[in-house]
């Protein structure tokens, strides 16, 4: 069962960086909220801030997701 938690968590997380990505690309860093990003991902505000704790986490899980490949 803990797994399967587990699982649902990552996917979660990794809906929220796909979701970021797309709402950096079209409103900007700046203006975007994490509010947009859980809109997008379909997830609630407090989904977003019980796997990251602001943009900022998202700005780096995007970019250290580029940089995994070059290494």
């Amino acid at each position: 069962m803990a797994r399967q938690a587990r699982a649902g968590a990552a996917l979660t997380r990794a809906r929220l960086i796909e979701a970021a990505i797309e709402v950096f690309s079209e409103r900007g860093i700046r203006a975007a909220t994490p509010e947009d990003v859980a809109a997008r991902a379909g997830v609630t505000r407090g989904a977003v801030y019980g796997h990251v704790s602001g943009k900022p986490v998202l700005v780096a899980a995007i970019i250290g997701g580029l940089r995994r490949p070059l290494e």
